[in-house]
């Protein structure tokens, strides 16, 4: 089975905040760096004309056709593309819109390109230590919404309870609503941006539910275990919050700034001694940040992937350790290079360079738009072309990467004889002497791989599931909001007039070309399911928990 592009795998980065991640790319330049003011355009302050509007919908239109890999493959094809905007063409009154009006207005029209990465940036000011909106903590198990955390101690009787409806609308019409704010990967996607952005602040609950009309409560429907769904009314907080939640079992170690963190613990029940490798983001360990970073990585020399997975690998294999736990819960993503090195001591370079791709299929393809080149300066179609025997034009497609029966699908004057991939750990200072010798390539891979996950783990984080699951590692929580077939390395543009800025991705990346069931949800080999969760009393490492059983 193929694994994603290594450019797929260092440029996907989905963040249900939608916050693009260090690793990720560089913001672009706008679309348009003029911003002509509406003064003389408009009858009232702040508002733009209708033509302006005109003019900023169609280019918004023609942002979304000219870099999207393919603008029409979630939302129903290329006719229903352009009724979505002639739906917004026509909704335009005559006396013009403000610039909020017209943000709430196009939402719909993005998010029906029907991707997380194609989405607008911006629109409200929100504080997450003052969300405003229902101050309930939410996690997402199963299809449901469980309370993990509440803000008063008088509400302490609601963690883990299941919430059934806010303001009177049931939870199937809000994730209903939800797909018409946002674009959307998977139903896990919807759960979860629920849970952080359109339930969490006060201006997306507005625009998620309009018959919410006291900014000052919140009222919930909450379903506690085996009982019916009973009202209750939340006091919104004026300032930070002190949540409170369950009490876990077991402390596991927590990483530092790195992000990750390796420690061998004992599994109470079998008496074994385990592996466990914990990735909190992947934006700190020392080899990403020297690339970003080199002259400030050098004095405060942070954790090293290459030095910690040399150790775990040798000690480990000294020990007989024969589990290794990889716990990427909530990991919302960063550089995906580390899941590469881990892969080269625990499996070698001959897999390693099976999981980048190399020599099979067609995994992952770059469209070269003008605004590709906007937001990658240091890259050109001339150096693109330089060893094409075909040359590329602006509006392509990168099929340099792309096999057919083991043959290169682009010719070039001299085949590539390594993936990608291997050119970006090569770059790393840390790792690349490792790399060079070999000498711990795949130097100890225990009999069990088990990867915790959740819906809050993404890009990067995915990256450790989707990869190990491939390998054979064990699956156990709740499934990714990430599709594993989805479109990534996102580039900012702006619209000419209002200003209103966004966000469309430059890859389509597959990770299973030729398994459809596996194209928007990678399913979990053991999922956490509400039963299971209440009979650990609510843990917040249930996860961990469950796979203890399984050893």
């Amino acid at each position: 089975m193929r694994s994603s592009h290594p450019l797929a795998r260092l440029a996907i980065c989905l963040s249900v905040s939608l916050m693009m991640l260090a690793g990720c790319g560089r913001p672009a330049p706008p679309a348009s760096a003029e911003r002509p003011a509406a003064a003389g355009a408009a009858s009232r302050p702040g508002v733009f004309t209708r033509a302006q509007l005109l003019e900023d919908a169609r280019q918004l239109a023609r942002i979304l056709e000219d870099s999207h890999p393919d603008p029409y493959y979630n939302g129903g094809g290329r006719i229903a593309f352009h009724r979505r905007l002639h739906r917004v063409l026509n909704a335009i009154p005559e006396n013009g819109m403000t610039r909020d009006e017209f943000f709430r207005l196009v939402r719909p029209f993005v998010a029906g390109v029907g991707d997380a990465h194609t989405n607008l940036l911006g629109g409200y000011e929100v504080d997450r230590r003052r969300p405003g909106g229902l101050p309930l903590r939410l996690r997402v198990v199963e299809q449901s919404l469980v309370v993990s955390g509440v803000a008063r101690e008088e509400d302490r009787g609601w963690l883990g309870a299941r919430l059934a409806a806010v303001e009177g609308v049931p939870l199937e019409e809000l994730l209903v609503r939800q797909r018409k704010l946002r674009g959307i990967d998977n139903p896990y996607h919807a759960l979860q941006t629920l849970v952080e952005e359109s339930l969490w602040y006060g201006p997306h609950l507005r625009d998620l539910i309009p018959e919410w009309t006291d900014a000052t409560r919140v009222r919930a429907a909450l379903e506690r275990p085996g009982g019916s769904a009973e009202t209750a009314e939340f006091v919104v907080p004026r300032g930070e919050v002190s949540w409170i939640g369950p009490r876990s079992r077991v402390a596991l170690p927590v990483p530092d700034a790195s992000g990750f963190r390796f420690s061998f613990l004992n599994a109470p029940a079998s008496g074994k001694e385990i592996g466990y490798l914990r990735f909190t983001h992947m934006v700190g360990y020392r080899e990403t940040r020297e690339r970003r970073e080199p002259f400030l990585t050098k004095l405060r020399r942070p954790p090293s992937a290459t030095e910690i997975f040399r150790s775990m690998v040798v000690e480990m294999k000294k020990r007989g350790t024969d589990t290794l736990i990889l716990d990427v819960r909530d990991n919302s993503g960063g550089d995906a290079q580390i899941v590469d090195i881990l892969v080269y001591f625990l499996y070698g370079k001959e897999t390693l360079r099976e999981t980048l791709g190399f020599g099979t299929g067609e995994t992952g393809v770059f469209r070269y738009s003008a605004l590709y080149f906007a937001d990658r300066r240091d890259e050109s179609l001339e150096a693109i072309n330089a060893d094409r025997l075909v040359p590329l034009v602006e509006g392509d497609y990168e099929f340099g990467w792309s096999y057919l029966d083991g043959e290169p699908i682009a010719k070039r004057r001299k085949p590539p004889e390594e993936p990608l991939g291997f050119r970006y750990l090569r770059d790393s200072k840390t790792f690349w002497p490792e790399f060079e010798s070999g000498e711990y390539a795949g130097h100890y891979c225990p009999k069990k791989v088990i990867v915790l996950c959740d819906a809050g783990t993404l890009s990067a984080g995915f990256s450790v599931v989707v990869t190990f699951h491939r390998l054979g590692a064990t699956l156990v929580g709740t499934p990714s909001a990430q599709a594993p077939n989805s479109f990534g390395a996102a580039a900012v543009w702006q619209l000419r007039h209002t200003g209103i800025r966004g966000m469309v991705p430059m890859i389509a990346a597959t990770h299973f070309p030729d398994d459809p069931e596996k194209a928007h949800v990678l399913p979990v080999h053991y999922p956490l399911t509400y039963e299971r969760l209440v009979s650990y009393e609510f843990d917040p490492n249930a996860e961990y928990l469950y796979t203890l059983e399984l050893l």
